[in-house]
């Protein structure tokens, strides 16, 4: 057995719990993580790309939410774990094995391009480097989501490329022209917040608290614990 199917498995029911919250009560939240990105997403969508696309959770959601449920969606991820996990649920129509930072796709090829959760785990020069080679391939808009701040995170699930390398102030992202909101009130979920002096089978009793503090973290992202930024190109 492959040593990333090991993971897998070791790792099976603290990612169950994790993604029936994603799946079922995120998405009810319009200003939920999920939600944000979900609204944020254009209508008329034919192509989409999914960059560093992970297990794929956003995607999931949008196709279920209908917003690319018709959309030609393609992820990309360097660690192939990840892209077998998403091919064999049906969550991308296609998978692409590369490094983030040499994306293989031909300008204005795709409607949307979505970078999130990605930045952050490469330099500040890669990451910056990488919006704007997403701002070509896209047509209509990019969305990205990171952290607000520098968060650290060592690799996990096996995978070395999920270490952190870099952190985003909401201000550097609204210079490169993107609009941005927060999600997650820091004071909840944050690195010091009230969830992490709590395992995590219980932190989940936070949620109700965390959402409704959403409205503040959604307007100011500074006391936010996550951003999500959205450029239109036309």
């Amino acid at each position: 057995m492959a040593v990333g199917n090991l993971v897998w498995k070791r790792l099976s029911l603290k990612y169950l719990i994790g993604r029936l919250i994603d799946v079922f009560i995120q998405p009810k939240f319009p200003l939920s993580y999920l939600g944000i990105i979900n609204r944020f997403v254009c209508k008329g969508v034919e192509h989409a790309l999914d960059v560093a696309c992970g297990m794929g959770i956003p995607m999931f959601i949008l196709r279920n939410k209908r917003k690319l449920y018709r959309s030609y969606n393609v992820g990309v991820d360097i660690f192939l774990e990840y892209l077998k996990h998403c091919k064999s649920r049906g969550i991308h129509d296609d998978c692409v094995c590369c490094d983030v930072r040499y994306l293989p796709f031909k300008e204005k090829s795709f409607d949307v391009v979505l970078c999130l959760e990605v930045i952050e785990h490469l330099t500040k020069k890669d990451g910056i480097k990488l919006l704007k080679v997403s701002e070509k391939i896209a047509k209509k808009q990019v969305i990205v989501a990171t952290p607000v701040g520098f968060q650290c995170q060592d690799e996990c699930h096996g995978n070395p490329y999920q270490m952190h390398l870099s952190g985003y102030s909401c201000g550097e992202l609204v210079s490169l022209g993107f609009k941005v909101a927060g999600h997650t009130f820091k004071g909840i979920f944050g690195e010091k917040g009230l969830g992490s002096y709590f395992p995590p089978w219980i932190r989940w009793i936070f949620i109700p608290l965390a959402y409704l503090f959403s409205p503040l973290a959604y307007l100011r992202p500074k006391y936010a614990n996550g951003m999500i930024g959205v450029k239109k190109l036309i």
